[in-house]
């Protein structure tokens, strides 16, 4: 595994600069399947940055969400306001999210958003004799219109169900080499998200006309909280698993999703299908099931995936497999933007 990712770190893999490859090939599979009406965009957010604007205006951390009503012009909850990477045909472009996002949405598109947390987490390793350092975190987010001309939002971190309610905190940076404890009312994800949505709907109703509102809550239904994927990664190849459920989205979003198990073909109901019933957790579970013999067992001689049962048989076997599925994974990603190095 380390030799594969020091072959992978020649191609640039682990980058979660702008127009990086992950994301300038994703935009390609838009481009060549247009019928999916699918756009891909890269954003990021600093999460020390955004605590320190908020810490150093006073806020309530806790009572953020109840102050976007009163947002102005000036105001400091504008640190919400990213940046993104988006695609004109093959060309990259960079502007304010909010904008490309109501552009997008005026036309109907079903967006992809690869969104990367800055400072989300300390690493321990790194940080024993030196200065605190940071890990980077990068996760996804679905978007699509649902029928009350609204968009249903859907994020998707990795590590599932390891995204526990009682882990409610976030490590701060407050020197070189101290940091302190934020107790926070949702998991840092929820909490991020549910300001970044509240400040969307509030930039464009008050800067763009006829834009419709997204729906994020920090609850199951706009949030993948399913077997953690990465419970056998040792490496941290967070990055790979957005992508992988692109794909595979992308390719099946018309066509019945098919597993091949001990020489029989299961096949399930097409990707749009499942977007439109917002059953997102489903194309999560088949997609990552479908590269594992073991999983492929657990999903196919069960009717019902999202069982309780069945996903704790999901995670344990993830588990269980360890290097060998996250090798497998990752040489997947590695082969196909190898494949895709001339283009």
């Amino acid at each position: 595994m380390k030799e594969l990712i020091k072959n992978g770190d020649q191609y640039n893999i682990a980058n979660a600069s702008f127009n990086n490859k992950i994301t300038n090939i994703s935009n390609k599979l838009c481009n060549v399947h247009k019928d999916t009406n699918f756009v891909v965009l890269h954003t990021y957010i600093d999460v020390n940055y955004l605590f320190d604007s908020y810490m150093s205006n006073n806020f309530d951390l806790n009572n953020v969400e109840n102050m976007f009503h009163t947002m102005n012009f000036n105001s400091p909850l504008h640190v919400l306001n990213l940046w993104c990477n988006y695609y004109v045909g093959n060309t990259s472009k960079v502007k304010q999210l909010s904008e490309v996002l109501a552009k997008n949405m005026k036309k109907n598109k079903n967006i992809f958003i690869y969104f990367d947390f800055h400072e989300y987490s300390i690493n321990e390793d790194k940080s024993k004799d030196s200065n605190l350092d940071y890990d980077v975190h990068s996760t996804c987010i679905l978007l699509h219109p649902d029928n009350n001309n609204q968009y249903n939002s859907y994020y998707i971190n990795s590590h599932g169900e390891a995204l526990s309610l009682s882990d409610c905190t976030y490590e701060k940076k407050i020197s070189r080499k101290r940091y302190k404890t934020i107790t926070l009312n949702y998991p840092l994800d929820f909490y991020v998200l549910n300001h970044l949505f509240k400040y969307i709907n509030v930039h464009n109703k008050t800067y763009n006309n006829n834009v419709p509102i997204i729906n994020y809550k920090p609850t199951k239904k706009h949030n993948y909280i399913g077997p953690n994927l990465q419970g056998g990664d040792k490496f941290g190849i967070c990055f790979v698993f957005p992508f992988l459920i692109f794909v595979n989205i992308i390719l099946n979003f018309r066509i019945k999703f098919t597993i091949e198990y001990n020489n029989n073909y299961y096949k399930y109901t097409s990707f749009c299908k499942l977007l439109k019933s917002n059953n997102i957790q489903k194309i999560i579970m088949l997609t990552m099931c479908n590269y594992n013999n073991n999983l492929k067992y657990i999903i196919t001689q069960q009717q019902d995936i999202q069982n309780d049962l069945i996903e704790q048989d999901i995670s344990c076997t993830i588990e269980k497999e360890g290097t060998k599925y996250t090798k497998y994974l990752y040489n997947i990603l590695f082969n196909f933007i190898k494949s895709n190095q001339s283009e």
